[in-house]
């Protein structure tokens, strides 16, 4: 599994926390400077846009009652 994939799976399981850049760096073994170059370059956004979407994305599919 590359770096991003790891990246964006642990943001994934992390959406509804607050999340910092190194932290995410830190788990997938990489600068935040190089995490941020190239999760852009594959998802076209940052770590924590890719984190507001899907907190988008899950508060969606939740409808009150």
């Amino acid at each position: 599994m590359s770096l991003v994939a790891r990246a964006i799976e642990w943001i994934k399981a992390h959406y509804d926390e607050v999340i910092r850049i190194d932290e995410v760096a830190r788990e997938v073994g990489m600068s935040v400077s190089s995490l941020n170059r190239h999760f852009r370059a594959v998802t076209a956004m940052s770590p924590l846009q890719f984190q507001k979407q899907i907190r988008l994305q899950k508060g969606e599919l939740w409808q009150p009652a």
